[in-house]
């Protein structure tokens, strides 16, 4: 569940991204929580998900910080999305 009072709109495409990737990665059999990395496993999920639909539909070149802005990116996960740029570079 989301709580719609306590996050800024801008960050519902990620955090709507993140759920999804609770559901998809554990199917729902593992609790919402980050005691065992679950919510690590979500946000990398959420990152790689968005980072896609970047490269297939967007066709504004950005470098990582740009993509971090776009996509209001939380902190938690830049130096991921750091990598993933420099893996596309390759």
């Amino acid at each position: 569940m989301i709580n719609l009072n306590v996050v800024d709109p801008k960050e519902f495409p990620f955090i709507i991204a993140h759920e999804l990737g609770h559901t998809m990665l554990y199917r729902g059999n593992l609790p919402h929580d980050n005691k065992n990395g679950n919510d690590s496993f979500a946000d990398r999920y959420a990152l790689r998900f968005i980072f896609e639909y970047y490269q297939t539909y967007d066709k504004e070149t950005l470098d990582y910080k740009g993509f971090i802005t776009k996509y209001h990116i939380p902190d938690r996960v830049s130096k991921l999305a750091e990598h993933l740029f420099k893996m596309k570079a390759k």
